[in-house]
């Protein structure tokens, strides 16, 4: 599975916000047990959400 970004890609401010809203306020798990079943479909969720917002910075710091 490749990716491809080209550098001219600039951060959007809904997806900022959207991954802001990710960080900023995490899922709560209503019982240790959904706390269980719920923790490896949420790192892959934290995983793909740092993929995709940590690459804009990138080119900002390039550009800049």
């Amino acid at each position: 599975m490749s990716f491809h970004l080209s550098p001219s890609v600039k951060p959007t401010e809904p997806h900022a916000k959207f991954v802001a809203v990710k960080f900023i306020k995490p899922s709560i798990a209503l019982s240790p047990q959904d706390d269980k079943d719920n923790f490896h479909r949420n790192n892959i969720e934290f995983m793909i959400s740092w993929f995709l917002f940590i690459p804009p910075f990138l080119y900002i710091h390039m550009i800049t």
